[in-house]
């Protein structure tokens, strides 16, 4: 009986315990070949529970992921719509592709980069591209309630290739 005790208490500990890389929030991630060498961010802060890193408005959608929970590493997604009717009627899938430098602001763009804040004195950029100014497709394929989710592919500083995110968005509108 004894042993049956010890076992309900010890188990549960056991596979409780997680490593450094365990997914925060298993239901996102930006994922994809970026200079040929495959990378993923799935991962908030044990401090947060999202709200400053997964969040849309009327007009933009901002997704973040650190590499791991403990990281300084971090793969940022900005995705900014011309009016508040693009994002609210917005059909799938939608697709966003560069170059189209529009200095109207009449025109959807993607933005993604990879940054280290503590990887120099002022910090590690990695990557990064944009539909603004780089051959650079992003394909919105599910985005119903809060959740989204999409690929991309392209070249900015490095080839982006086999792109995808996934997140559950905080509305801030």
């Amino acid at each position: 009986m004894k042993s049956h005790l010890l076992l309900l208490i010890i188990i549960p500990f056991l596979f409780g315990a997680c490593d450094d890389d365990t997914p925060a929030r298993p239901e996102g991630f930006i994922k994809g070949k970026v200079g040929g060498v495959n990378k993923e961010y799935h991962a908030l802060p044990d401090t947060e529970d999202g709200t400053h890193w997964n969040w849309r408005t009327k007009t933009a959608i901002y997704i973040t992921y650190l590499k791991a929970r403990t990281a300084t590493e971090y793969w940022s997604i900005s995705i900014y719509f011309s009016d508040t009717t693009t994002l609210q009627n917005m059909q799938v899938p939608f697709v966003i592709k560069g170059p189209n430098p529009d200095f109207t602001g009449q025109s959807p763009e993607f933005h993604t980069v990879i940054i280290d804040p503590s990887g120099a004195p002022y910090g590690k950029y990695i990557a990064g591209a944009s539909t603004f100014n780089d051959d650079l497709t992003l394909t919105i394929t599910y985005f119903e309630g809060d959740i989204i989710k999409g690929k991309f592919n392209g070249t900015g500083d490095v080839p982006f290739t086999e792109g995808e995110f996934a997140a559950k968005l905080v509305r801030m509108d």
